[in-house]
C-alpha cells in the first residue's frame, strides 16, 4: 500500500472514531452505567433479530470531540475496529466517558469499555459516564448505538436521592431499562448497609422504579420485612416521602434508629420534616423541621427537638434520665422585600445536656456557649431611624443565661430648626 493511501486510511478512521464516540455518548443520557460479557450481549441481538447494516457513520460532527488515551489507539480497518488503552477519555460538550479499555466495532455499530487490574490485581478503570452533574460508573459495559440497545452487568447507579443495583440490566431503545436481581438503597456503598431486594425491576427515567416482590436486607442478612411490590419515585424535585433511619449500637444507650421519618412537600414555598429516634435502653426522641422561602422577599428555617434520655442500665453509677430540648430559628429577609426596614433571626436555644445525648455535630457536642438574637430596624424618609434588639446567651457548663430584653435605638439625622431656607451666606 502507497504512503498517500495509507494516510487517507488513518484519517478516515479518526473520522470513524470520532462520529461514532459522539453518536455513543448522545444515545447514552440514560443515567445508568453498564456492565455485560460479550455473550449477553450475543443473545440481545439474537434472540431480537437486530439487524444493522454496515454504514459508514456521518462526518457532521455539530461540536468538538476530544478524545485520548494514555498508552495507545491501535486502528484495524480490515476489521473494521478501533481499540483504545489505558486511561481513555472522550469528551463532547458537557458528556464525558472514561475506561482503561475500549473497543469500537463500526461492523456491529457496537462499543465496548471495561475497566482492567493493577499488579496487585484490583480492578481499575472502569468505565465511568458523565453527563452534566452526573456520574455513573461500571465493570463493563456493551452499547449497540444503532439499536439503542445494551446489557449491563453488575450495576451500580444513583438516582435522585437512591442507589439502584442490579446483576444484569437490559436497557432498551425507548430509554426503559430492566432489571435483574437488584436491590434499591439510599445508601452509597457499593456492600450497602441496608437495602430492598428484588429479583425483578423496571427503572422509568425521571419517573418511578417498579418492582416485584422484595424484601429487605441489613447488613447481608435478610429480615421479615416483606412487600409485595416496590414502587421508588425518582422524579427530580420536591416530592413526600418516608426517610429511612440510621441504626446502630451506643455503649449506654443501646441499639437504636435515628433519624427516620416523614418528609412532606407542602407547597413551594413550604416544606414539613418529622424525624424521631428510639433506642432499646428507653431513650427516644421528636425532631420536627420546617422549611420556608418566598423568593425576593425572605427564607428561613426552624427546627424542635424534644428528647428523653436514659443513659446507662439501671441500678449501676452511671445511670441518668434527662428531659432535653433545643429550638433554632434562622431567618433572612431579602434586601429587595422592604428596603426601609429589615427583620433578621438567629435563635439557638438548648438545654443544658441536650448537646452531651443528641449532639448533631462535633462542634455542638464540644460547645457550651451559645447566643441568639431577633433584630428589626427601619427608617422614614432617611432622616429616623429605629432599631430594636433582643439577645440571649447561655452557657451549659455554669447554667448561667443572660436575657437582653428588646434594647431600642433612635437615631435622627442633624437637622437646623432655626435655619432660614433663604440663606445670603455661607452655611456652616
Amino acid at each position: 500500500m502507497s504512503t498517500k493511501l495509507l494516510t487517507i486510511g488513518f484519517r478516515s478512521a479518526i473520522i470513524l472514531l470520532t462520529s461514532i464516540s459522539f453518536q455513543l455518548v448522545a444515545q447514552a443520557q440514560d443515567t445508568l452505567r453498564v456492565s455485560a460479557p460479550d455473550s449477553l450481549l450475543t443473545n440481545i441481538d439474537e434472540t431480537t433479530n437486530d439487524t444493522v447494516p454496515k454504514k459508514t457513520a456521518s462526518n457532521a460532527i455539530d461540536a468538538r470531540i476530544d478524545y485520548k488515551a494514555k498508552d495507545s489507539i491501535r486502528f484495524d480497518v480490515k476489521s473494521q475496529k478501533v481499540y483504545m488503552y489505558k486511561e481513555n477519555d472522550i469528551s463532547y460538550e458537557d458528556i464525558n466517558l472514561k475506561s482503561d479499555y475500549m473497543e469500537l466495532d463500526f461492523s456491529k455499530n457496537e462499543v465496548f469499555a471495561e475497566g482492567s487490574l493493577d499488579s496487585a490485581g484490583n480492578p481499575v478503570g472502569r468505565p465511568v459516564f458523565t453527563k452534566g452533574n452526573n456520574t455513573f460508573e461500571s465493570k463493563s459495559m456493551r452499547y449497540n448505538y444503532k439499536s439503542e440497545k445494551g446489557l449491563i452487568n453488575t450495576i451500580i447507579t444513583k438516582d435522585n436521592e437512591g442507589y439502584l443495583h442490579g446483576e444484569i440490566v437490559k436497557k432498551m431503545p425507548n430509554q426503559v431499562v430492566n432489571v435483574y436481581h437488584g436491590a434499591y438503597t439510599t445508601c452509597s456503598l457499593e456492600e450497602p448497609h441496608f437495602e430492598f431486594k428484588f429479583n425483578k425491576a423496571k427503572m422509568i427515567p425521571d419517573k418511578k422504579i417498579v418492582t416485584g416482590p422484595a424484601y429487605f436486607v441489613v447488613e447481608g442478612v435478610p429480615t421479615p420485612l416483606f412487600i409485595p411490590f416496590g414502587l421508588f419515585p425518582n422524579k427530580a424535585g420536591q416530592r413526600s416521602g418516608i426517610v429511612i433511619p440510621t441504626y446502630g449500637e451506643s455503649a449506654n444507650r443501646g441499639f437504636y434508629f435515628e433519624n427516620g421519618g416523614v418528609y412532606l412537600a407542602i407547597n413551594d414555598y413550604l416544606d414539613f420534616q418529622l424525624l424521631g429516634d428510639i433506642y432499646t435502653y428507653g431513650s427516644w426522641a421528636v425532631k420536627p423541621s420546617m422549611n420556608y422561602r418566598k423568593r425576593y422577599k425572605y427564607n428561613g428555617r426552624f427546627n424542635f427537638s424534644y428528647a428523653f434520655n436514659v443513659w446507662g442500665e439501671p441500678e449501676t453509677s452511671d445511670f441518668q434520665k434527662k428531659k432535653d430540648f433545643a429550638v433554632k430559628w434562622n431567618h433572612s429577609q431579602d434586601s429587595k422585600a422592604r428596603p426601609n426596614s429589615r427583620f433578621s433571626a438567629n435563635v439557638n436555644i438548648v438545654s443544658s445536656s441536650f448537646n452531651k445525648f443528641n449532639p448533631t455535630s462535633t462542634s455542638n457536642y464540644l460547645s457550651n456557649t451559645f447566643q441568639s438574637s431577633i433584630n428589626y430596624s427601619t427608617s422614614w424618609s432617611g432622616k429616623y431611624f429605629l432599631n430594636a434588639t433582643l439577645a440571649h446567651q447561655q452557657n451549659t457548663i455554669t447554667r448561667e443565661i443572660n436575657l437582653t430584653l428588646p434594647k431600642l435605638t433612635f437615631q435622627v439625622n442633624r437637622f437646623y430648626p432655626f435655619r432660614s431656607k433663604e440663606s445670603a451666606g455661607k452655611k456652616e
